[in-house]
C-alpha cells in the first residue's frame, strides 16, 4: 500500500517544516509519511534545529534543505504551510513564526507549538 504524504512547507526548510516533518514521522501511522521543503533555497540547516529535536529524543535527518517542487505539491495528500508561504494549492495554515538563525529559545518555542499542531493532526488522520 502506498503511503499518504503530508507535506510541510516553510520559507527555507531549515526550522519549522523540518521540525514538523521529524515529529510527525516519529509518531506517524504506518500508512503516512511526512516530507518538508521551503519556498526559497537554503544552503544549510539551522544549527539549533537538531538540538531542539534531540530534546524530544529525535535524531534529525541531516539532509540539506530542499526547495518545494510542483511534483511534491501534486503528490501530497495534505499540505501544511507556515507564515511567509503562499502556494496555489489548498493548504492548511499553522501560525508558527520564523526565527533568526541559531536563536535556540525562539526555535524551542516554535517546536512546542509545532508539537501541539502535529498531535492534533495525528488525531485527525487516525481512523
Amino acid at each position: 500500500m502506498k503511503k499518504k504524504t503530508i507535506l510541510f512547507v516553510c520559507r527555507g526548510n531549515r526550522f519549522r517544516s523540518r521540525i514538523a516533518e521529524e515529529i510527525f514521522n516519529k509518531n506517524a501511522p504506518k500508512d503516512f509519511v511526512a516530507r518538508s521543503a521551503g519556498i526559497q533555497y537554503q544552503r544549510y540547516n539551522d544549527r539549533a534545529t537538531p538540538i531542539v529535536l534531540r530534546e524530544l529524543d529525535i535524531k534529525m535527518n541531516m539532509r540539506k534543505p530542499q526547495k518545494v517542487t510542483k511534483q511534491m505539491l501534486d503528490k501530497a495528500s495534505r499540505i501544511i504551510v507556515f507564515p511567509g508561504v503562499s502556494i496555489s494549492k489548498n493548504a492548511d495554515f499553522w501560525s508558527v513564526k520564523d526565527c533568526h538563525a541559531g536563536d535556540i529559545s525562539c526555535i524551542r518555542k516554535g517546536r512546542k507549538q509545532i508539537e501541539k499542531h502535529v498531535k492534533k493532526l495525528l488525531t485527525e488522520i487516525k481512523p
